[in-house]
């Protein structure tokens, strides 16, 4: 099938549906090479109303997955392809089940926003979309999204202020909120209250059976910051 399509592609590829999943097919055979993301990308920017929701969804989550990959393999040029396939996909309502938008996906959008200095733009989409975001996530993914702006604008008491509001109940806010409290306080030179939170950052990653994956990258950059200060973690 796979030479099949391939011998007949200047036909085939006509049909929008048989060459998006086509190039879905190349884009997973040939992982390193960019070129197919980059046709999907353009094939759904210009065929977008053609598919139903659910395929617009599948097919934006390749996209969505080859750029983490990119970036996960350090090639930061893909945060802003990350970034406009976001927007693409709020454009289009892809992200959003039920007229709801997962407040995780909420908050990697607004962190990355940040990241690349879209402020304008990521505040404006925290606000607009914070009511979209299902009850049970909306306060901590808003308040900590928000906290984050902020932070990123070296704005560290408003900062501070709302990840008051974050609940630090799931390890994820635990460690990205306590992680933000200390960018704060050590911007602001507030020796006391960072030495305190590493402290206590020591203590809670000695006692919590829940850290995984990143989490525990997370925990070897807080070592580092205790050897900086000449703490024995």
């Amino acid at each position: 099938m796979y030479q099949y399509v391939n011998e007949h592609w200047e036909v085939l590829k006509l049909h929008h549906g048989i060459a998006a999943y086509f190039t879905v097919l190349k884009m997973l055979r040939d992982r390193e090479n960019p070129i197919h993301y980059h046709q999907l990308k353009s094939l759904l920017q210009e065929n977008a109303d053609k598919f139903s929701s659910e395929s617009l969804n599948d097919l934006y989550s390749f996209t969505t997955n080859f750029c983490i990959m990119r970036i996960n393999q350090n090639d930061v040029s893909y945060k802003r392809e990350l970034f406009e396939i976001y927007q693409q996909s709020l454009k289009n309502e892809v992200l959003l089940q039920h007229g709801k938008l997962d407040g995780w996906v909420y908050k990697n959008i607004a962190t990355l926003g940040c990241n690349l200095k879209e402020y304008n733009w990521t505040f404006h989409f925290i606000e607009n979309y914070k009511e979209k975001i299902p009850s049970s996530q909306k306060n901590n993914a808003y308040n900590y999204s928000l906290a984050y702006y902020h932070l990123s604008r070296k704005d560290y008491n408003s900062s501070m202020r709302l990840l008051q509001e974050v609940e630090f109940t799931e390890v994820h806010y635990h460690l990205s909120g306590n992680l933000l409290l200390m960018r704060s306080y050590y911007e602001l030179n507030d020796t006391e209250s960072l030495l305190s939170l590493l402290e206590s950052m020591r203590l809670y990653v000695l006692r919590s059976k829940k850290l995984i994956g990143t989490e525990k990258k997370r925990l070897h950059q807080l070592n580092s910051i205790y050897q900086k200060f000449g703490i024995a973690a």
